[in-house]
């Protein structure tokens, strides 16, 4: 049917009054008139919405609404995209480019925040004087803000002259409006604000303080009973704007004078030293009582993700300029903390000839805290367990790791801090240490990967404070090994990734640009050497000081430097060998193929993938345009009668492209290796004729540590991989591990422990893991021996003792339960076991897991009690993962449940938890069917505004060792029903989609590899 529309009018049309005047309309006239007409009610309506629907208070006038924005408008110079009008949406739109316009730039801010910490009202009053600069004429001012209630009466624009002081002439404001999509905050001025002049903006609003770990939240911890608030910040990457309005992109670089209201009784921390305490402010609208007014000196130039502020009741331990700060409680803790900073700050001084940027630094441990640490410029912000360490009480391994996470955060304060990226897509030259990958570094009480380039930097700087840890070859497994899984699969991504809204930009804080990252990095080390290196890195920091620059602008710096020392030929360039590495996905293996009887060796590259697309439905990623990649690879290698495994530098490049020949006279029965110590990032498959003669090499005793450790972990490493990928046959591979009998070194057997495992898990649910469990126990019993259960020897003897236990432990070794089980019962059997623990730092994580996994609720519950009334932060993360060990189903859920009730456990932690009990065979399930059934409840927790990718991260972590057909279809189904389609979705449904594969194909193989080899 179709509608039409009439004119009804009871008189015949014959009868009309000639003394009375109708118009006659013809049907376009009357047609012109009807749209006019439709056109003026949505008008009205409109204007009715606009000033109807807003909230009105005495105090604040609101006016949030969602829009369309035109998707073709990149930023402009000029004006705010354009805009049209929908009214409330349930679902906005999502947005693809949320650059703020470039019309007017921030010179300068003067910030007024004051908490209110009464324990229920737990909101914050700002106040902020903005100095702008107009590079192009317009008529609005288009800034971030997000959450906050702005006090629209209090809203002021002025003119300063032209000696920077404010006039008596305002710009009235004729419209004021939020844009919720892109989290703007638009003033359109009611005349136009003229291209080069100088305009101070003053903004008053009110906020929330919320617990959700982003912008200005709070945090707490329990004395006797009585709970004690502080709040904190965290503002990487976009979360400034929900403290306070501003141009909350790292180009819009601006001084920062902050002035902090708090309670007379607590103290405060900002970026920069303390000037004077004030005891009042006249700019503070609601005074509270008994607060006083710290006012800090005005700052360098920063970007707002930099800026930080903590008000608390901590107390704090000082040498010279470096200040740690924790509860008073745990003080003692911060000692290590405090005695490695100055030492990292002086090497750091000296690696790029720049003084340290700030008169001070702070680093405090804050009892709630999304990430790992954050490097704030001059208030470096830890997680508890990132910071503090108890000498006799923790893990060695949490001293590797408070050392790391120290020396990577005051790296960022050149690299990162004083040059920053002009955008995220170049966050991997920055980058923030995101705690969500959840992996265990060094295996001890550890759960921090920490990357990037600080990440490259914190190993430099650890082997030259730690030189007996050995952080370098530590780094290949820790780093180059995990970030090479990640980035085998068709969804990953690329380093220097395009990202626009903040949930593309929380999405990319993964391993790809932090770990990949500090791998080229450590690549570029090698090829232009160290000196020549640290030189480019000097020169680039001192050129874009207080600035921010591009990947492009590092290239440049380091290819003068190259050129001007001859390390490249001047027709090379950095950016040439770099672009494909930064700007492509995924990492290359190369083929080498020997001619035994010419001395030939041909060696290919190819893009190295887990699974071919058209094995996975996971393969549709935007990033993976690159069909036929290929990379400027660093070729150098050594041979049996050279054993030169610091030949790290390359004799020749294959400059992308697919194949080139070398010539090496070898004999026939010597092998070759290429990339010693594993310097460049690449894997290598060999012909199985060079294959042979390496697994004969390692399985001789007296000659196999003439293979560098690196290598000798890369070669087990590359070889499982190349047969997951279905490019080796696993007989190969599973022959490699045959030598694990007498290898003795902690950086192969880690490798080894993390392969075998993944074939452990693949096979534990099928009738023949007794195989499995068989030969993996084989190659382990020689070593266990050796180690036994005393915590005793130097710091790699202990880090491989408790691999070796905990994998000893999971395959049942006997001696291995008995010994915690015995253990723990000492502990429970103690009068106060929360003050008295017999069993050795070093071996906490494999006792309290293995006897929890062993025992029943009566062991659970003892744990979970310590768990509660321990105030030690190190102490608490060993107890959180080991109640995941537990084989009792109910327990499990139990312990899941307990995330969401807060039953003890900080937001911060639901994801170890989730991870603990995803790790345990008998607890993926549980924890894929938990999210499944309470994905509401979970959002919830963690607030509205948390980022999708954040919490996406429970997926990843609940389907990592999923090997069922039904499971994966549940996921997809869920996935679509439920999960804004994501980057870590695509890649934990191609993992589970590679698990369920490598079944099929590898299963029979496997287990009859197992069956002829089970001496």
């Amino acid at each position: 049917m179709r509608d039409t529309f009439t004119i009804e009018n009871s008189r015949h049309p014959g009868d009309y009054d000639t003394k009375k005047h109708f118009l006659n309309l013809s049907r376009l006239t009357f047609f012109l008139l009807l749209a006019m007409f439709i056109c003026s009610l949505v008008a009205v309506a409109l204007l009715v919405y606009n000033f109807a629907v807003c909230p009105q208070d005495d105090d604040v006038k609101v006016c949030s609404k969602h829009y369309h924005i035109n998707e073709n408008s990149s930023p402009s110079t000029t004006s705010i995209a354009s805009i049209t009008d929908i009214g409330e949406t349930t679902e906005p739109p999502i947005i693809k480019d949320v650059r703020l316009p470039r019309s007017i730039k921030p010179l300068s801010y003067d910030i007024v925040i004051v908490p209110n910490l009464n324990g229920e009202n737990f909101t914050f009053e700002g106040d902020v004087a903005i100095k702008i600069h107009v590079d192009e004429s317009c008529n609005n001012i288009t800034l971030h803000s997000w959450t906050l209630k702005i006090r629209r009466d209090f809203t002021k624009i002025f003119i300063f002259d032209i000696d920077g002081n404010v006039t008596a002439d305002q710009i009235d404001i004729k419209n004021q409006f939020f844009i919720d999509e892109k989290q703007f905050l638009v003033l359109e001025t009611k005349q136009e604000l003229e291209k080069g002049k100088n305009y101070l903006l003053k903004i008053k609003y009110i906020g929330q303080i919320t617990d959700n770990l982003q912008g200005f939240y709070k945090s707490s911890y329990t004395v006797n009973g009585e709970t004690k608030w502080l709040v904190s910040t965290q503002f990487q990457s976009t979360d400034a704007r929900r403290c306070f309005p501003c141009w909350d992109e790292p180009e819009f670089k601006a001084t920062f004078k902050i002035t902090l209201g708090r309670p007379k009784t607590m103290n405060s921390l900002s970026n920069m030293p303390l000037e004077r305490i004030d005891t009042q402010n006249d700019r503070v609208s609601t005074p509270l009582p008994d607060y006083v007014y710290d006012i800090y000196s005005e700052s360098v130039k920063m970007s707002t993700y930099l800026v930080a502020f903590v008000v608390s009741d901590f107390v704090n331990n000082s040498d010279s300029s470096v200040s740690v700060w924790a509860r008073s409680d745990t003080i003692q803790s911060t000692n290590y903390a405090l005695s490695i900073a100055p030492k990292v700050i002086k090497f750091l001084e000296d690696f790029f000839d720049i003084k340290y940027p700030l008169p001070k630094v702070d680093m405090i441990a804050i009892p709630d805290f999304q990430f790992g640490a954050m490097e704030n410029f001059g208030l470096i912000t830890f997680r508890e367990t990132a910071m503090l360490y108890d000498e006799g009480v923790s893990a060695i391994g949490k001293k590797m790791t408070v050392a790391l996470i120290c020396a990577h955060e005051i790296a960022h304060q050149w690299f990162g801090n004083l040059v920053s990226p002009h955008w995220w897509s170049d966050l991997w030259l920055n980058e923030v240490e995101y705690f969500f990958t959840i992996k265990i570094k060094f295996g001890i009480n550890s759960k921090f990967h920490i990357i990037g380039f600080a990440t490259f930097m914190e190993d430099v700087i650890v082997d030259h404070i730690e030189p007996a840890w050995n952080s370098k070859d530590l780094f290949v497994v820790n780093e180059l090994h995990q970030v090479f899984r990640l980035d085998a699969l068709l969804s990953s991504h690329k380093v220097s990734v395009e990202v626009q809204n903040p949930d593309q930009i929380s999405e990319i804080f993964d391993s790809i640009s932090y770990s990949k990252g500090a791998a080229l990095i450590r690549s570029m080390e090698y090829f232009l050497t160290t000196e020549v290196f640290r030189r480019g890195l000097s020169n680039y920091l001192k050129e874009f000081s207080y600035r921010t620059a591009t990947q492009n602008d590092l290239w440049n710096a380091l290819t003068k430097e190259a050129h001007r020392s001859n390390v490249l030929n001047e027709n090379m360039s950095v950016k040439e060998i770099m672009d494909g590495w930064t700007l492509q996905t995924g990492l290359p293996y190369l083929t080498v193929t020997r001619n035994y009887e010419n001395n030939e060796i041909t060696l290919e590259q190819k893009r190295f993938i887990l699974i071919e697309a058209n094995s996975t439905e996971a393969a549709t990623s935007n990033d993976n345009d690159d069909k036929d990649p290929l990379w400027w690879i660093p070729i150098s290698y050594t041979t049996q009668a050279e054993l030169d495994f610091d030949k790290t530098h390359p004799s020749q490049w294959m400059q992308a492209t697919r194949k080139i020949t070398i010539e090496e006279q070898l004999d026939e029965n010597q092998w070759i290796i290429f990339n010693p110590q594993v310097a460049h990032y690449y894997r290598v498959n060999y012909d199985s004729q060079n294959w042979k003669l390496i697994t004969d090499h390692l399985n001789d005793p007296q000659r196999y540590k003439q293979i560098a450790n690196a290598n000798r972990a890369q070669l087990i490493d590359d070889s499982m991989n190349l047969a997951r990928a279905d490019i080796l046959d696993y007989t190969v591979a599973m022959d490699m591990t045959k030598y694990l009998k007498h290898e003795k070194d902690f950086v192969p057997w880690k490798t080894a422990i993390n392969n075998l495992l993944y074939v452990d898990s693949m096979l534990i649910r099928t009738p023949d893991y007794n195989l499995m469990k068989k030969y993996f126990r084989s190659r382990i019993e020689n070593i266990y021996e050796q180690l036994g259960f005393e915590d005793r020897g130097d710091i790699l003897t202990m880090l491989s003792r408790h691999e070796i236990l905990k994998a000893a432990c999971h395959l049942g070794i006997p001696d291995c339960i008995a010994n915690s089980i015995k253990e723990f019962h000492k502990w429970k059997m103690e009068a106060n076991p929360d003050i008295n623990n017999p069993i050795s730092p070093n071996l906490k994580i494999v006792v309290y897991c293995t006897a929890i996994k062993h025992g029943d609720e009566e062991e659970w519950d003892f744990a979970w009690d310590r768990y509660l009334n321990t105030t030690m932060s190190s102490e608490k993360e060993l107890l959180m993962q080991a109640l995941g060990c537990t084989r009792q189903p109910w327990l499990l859920s139990r312990y899941l449940e307990r995330t969401l009730e807060n039953d003890g456990i900080r937001k911060q932690d639901t994801f170890r938890v989730f991870s603990a009990v995803s790790n345990n065979v008998w607890g993926q399930s549980i924890a894929f069917n938990f999210i499944k059934n309470n994905w509401k409840r979970i959002r919830n927790h963690f607030g509205v505004g948390s980022p999708m990718s954040t919490l996406n991260s429970l997926i990843k972590f609940v389907t990592k060792g999923m090997t069922d057909k039904n499971q994966l279809d549940d996921l997809k189904r869920f996935d679509d029903k439920e999960l804004k389609q994501g980057r870590t979705l695509k890649q934990a449904i191609e993992q589970a989609e590679a698990n369920i594969l490598w079944l099929n194909k590898n299963y029979k193989k496997i287990v009859d590899w197992l069956k002829e080899n089970s001496d």
